[in-house]
């Protein structure tokens, strides 16, 4: 069956043509005549989502699972601003969304009709690219379906091309339900002209000096599928380069720093700090992939005068140092190193400082007390390797970068924003068919509650919280001193715990507010079971903030 609305039927023929397969759709009325398309054709997977917000996180997820477009399709109204937090995170997270809100006709545009405000355009700068179908008309309607597949077609080569979100918002004139079972005309699709947007756009000048130069690679959010990673690897392997990684990088090396803060939060204690900052500070700086979560590998790279830094082709470059030079393709970064003379005592030096460090931190682990610290590092070693890990911010994706893992991690670093991390990672278990945990704080957990009202969720899917109570990274954060209402408006501190929404959404649930009671139930929280699990992990929150100092203050 066919939507019987000329633009509904030509926009979902030309998805389905272009291979697009998954689309997320939130109920409404205006967007019926794409709800019926979509949901009629047996070439699309259709996710029925209520909330919005919740709806479109999820359709993150599952083009992360995916690694492809994924369709949002919402009514006219409040709908679409219900994905705006998504948008904006999969603008910085460079994820493919096209989103396709229905709209009123112009002419009942701000006159007081129900449902109805100005959609066009309302992303902002925060689209890879915008555009209006043109409104259905039977005496023009040729014109019309030429204009509208050609503003289609655009939309199709920026979604491929920059890997981020794009709206197209499509007015419908009533009646909407109408349906036929004989395609409308014929549609034809064109070879889309996909540009690699990335080309070599160098300028260094490395001086005269012949000093070798002291070479690091920092290595942000990256995909299980990326190209960088099979390079990156190559690169540790030849060449003295010292290597910076995150949990969210998906690199699994060996003789590499994969725990930054680790590395510098104890420098910054010792008498001589400017000393060793200055010996850890690199002359050729190379990045690779997206964000990057530790802020004392900001820090102390932004105070550099005289930093050079180049990017890896794949992910945006972005000028977080304030000196960066260039983008380059792997090819041509391989040629550039092959002419460098690097200095190999750089990495020899730090990494044997590094190992130093990696077992006074597994000391510290064994002997800490119950606590945030204690939890995280004692989950993170018990999750299957097999397992996909989703973490919340704040804290969850901050403890993370302690701990050594080689499971695939994921995080929504775009933005950074409490909301979404239940939908993103529900989404994802749907899309893949590898087990998947979500490890989140409280606060994160509650505020995306929404997300477990999806139908048919995995057995293996797997949600660890994290529960003291409130913000607990607030205590963690300086300035809480200064506050008179910090438990009340920083910390929020509540007496809720997961309980009643496990039982409400049907998972197995099970709570633990001791080590060993943790340690019992991380031995079968991950064995088969009919139905997903919860683990909920009590923690006090007034010793947490002292153990983590006392970690760093352990390494010193």
């Amino acid at each position: 069956m066919y939507s019987s609305i000329p633009s509904a039927f030509l926009i979902v023929e030309l998805l389905r043509l272009y291979g697009v397969k998954e689309v997320v759709i939130s109920p409404g009325s205006r967007n019926a005549p794409l709800t019926i398309g979509f949901s009629e054709n047996k070439a699309f997977n259709c996710h029925s989502i209520v909330d919005e917000r919740s709806a479109a996180f999820y359709g993150l997820g599952l083009a992360m699972a995916k690694n492809e477009p994924v369709v949002l399709v919402c009514t006219s109204g409040s709908a679409l601003l219900n994905y705006f937090p998504t948008i904006a995170e999969a603008f910085y997270s460079d994820v493919p969304l096209l989103v396709l809100s229905a709209d009123r006709p112009e002419y009942l545009l701000e006159i007081g009709e129900g449902q109805t405000i100005l959609q066009e355009g309302v992303y902002g700068r925060m689209i890879a690219h915008s555009t209006n179908l043109l409104l259905d008309d039977s005496s023009n309607q040729d014109f019309i379906n030429s204009v509208n597949k050609s503003r289609i077609e655009e939309s199709l080569v920026q979604l491929k091309t920059t890997q981020r979100p794009v709206h197209i918002n499509i007015p419908f004139d009533e009646p909407l339900y109408h349906k036929t079972e004989e395609p409308l005309f014929s549609v034809e699709a064109e070879r889309l002209k996909i540009e690699d947007q990335v080309e070599d756009s160098l300028s260094i000048e490395l001086g005269s000096t012949n000093r070798p130069l002291k070479v690091m690679c920092l290595v942000g959010t990256l995909r299980p599928s990326a190209e960088e990673i099979r390079w990156l690897t190559d690169l540790q392997s030849h060449h003295s380069v010292l290597f910076l990684h995150e949990s969210l990088s998906q690199l699994n090396l060996s003789n590499t720093v994969d725990s930054i803060d680790t590395l510098i939060a104890p420098l910054e204690k010792l008498e001589n700090s400017p000393d060793y900052f200055n010996r850890l500070l690199p002359d050729l700086l190379i990045t690779a992939g997206g964000m990057i979560v530790s802020k004392k590998i900001k820090a102390l790279l932004r105070s550099h005068m005289n930093l050079i830094h180049v990017h890896l082709k794949g992910a945006p470059a972005r000028d977080t140092y304030f000196a960066l030079k260039g983008c380059l393709k792997i090819d041509s970064l391989k040629n550039l190193l092959n002419t460098l003379k690097i200095d190999d005592s750089y990495q020899k030096y730090w990494m044997n400082h590094y190992k130093g460090l990696e077992k006074r931190r597994s000391e510290y682990i064994e002997n800490a007390p119950y606590s945030d610290f204690k939890a995280y590092a004692k989950i993170f070693k018990g999750i299957p390797e097999r397992y996909v890990i989703h973490m919340a911010n704040s804290s969850a994706i901050r403890y993370a970068q302690l701990f050594p893992t080689a499971n695939n991690q994921f995080c929504n670093r775009g933005t950074s924003g409490i909301e979404g991390s239940v939908s993103t990672a529900v989404g994802y278990a749907k899309g893949t068919d590898q087990p998947v945990v979500l490890v989140t704080g409280d606060l994160s957990f509650l505020y995306d509650s929404n997300a477990l009202w999806t139908r048919d969720l995995p057995s293996n899917f797997r949600i660890i919280i994290l529960n003291n109570s409130g913000g607990g990274i607030f205590r963690i954060l300086p300035g809480k001193e200064n506050s008179l209402h910090f438990s009340e408006y920083f910390e929020t501190r509540h007496q809720f715990t997961a309980r009643h929404l496990a039982e409400h959404f049907d998972f197995d649930y099970h709570s633990v507010k001791a080590l060993n009671d943790l340690e019992n139930a991380l031995d079968s929280f991950f064995n088969h079971s009919s139905k997903p699990k919860l683990l909920e992990v009590i923690t006090h929150p007034q010793n947490n903030e002292a153990i983590l100092l006392n970690y760093f203050k352990a390494l010193e």
